[in-house]
C-alpha cells in the first residue's frame, strides 16, 4: 500500500522505501537489492547473505542461493538479524 514519497507498506515486508530502486530500504531489514518490484516472486541481495528468494506465501522462509537451501528469518535483536539455516541446523546472526 502506498504511503507517499516512494514509501510503501506490505503485510509481509513491512514498511519500505523504493525511491532508490533497485536498492530498497526496509525498516526491518535495512538495505537490500532486488531484481523485481513484483512482491509475488522476489530475488533479493544482501552482502552477508548473498542472493535469496522469497514471496508472501514462503516468508519468513527464504531460499538461499549461497547455501542452496532454506533459511528462516527469526527477526531482529538490536543491530542483528537472526536466521536459522536448515542445512547446518543452526542459528546465525548478521549485523546490520
Amino acid at each position: 500500500d502506498p504511503l507517499g514519497a516512494s514509501w510503501y507498506r506490505s503485510d509481509w515486508l513491512g514498511v519500505y522505501y523504493e525511491g532508490s530502486y533497485p536498492w530498497v530500504f526496509s525498516i526491518d531489514s535495512e538495505w537490500f537489492f532486488t531484481m523485481s518490484r513484483e512482491e509475488s516472486n522476489l530475488w533479493l541481495y544482501q552482502e552477508e547473505l548473498g542472493w535469496y528468494w522469497t514471496n508472501p506465501d514462503a516468508y519468513p522462509y527464504l531460499y538461499s542461493d549461497k547455501e542452496s537451501g532454506w533459511l528462516y528469518f527469526g527477526g531482529r535483536d538490536g543491530d542483528f538479524e537472526l536466521y536459522y539455516s536448515f542445512l547446518s541446523d543452526s542459528w546465525f546472526s548478521v549485523e546490520n
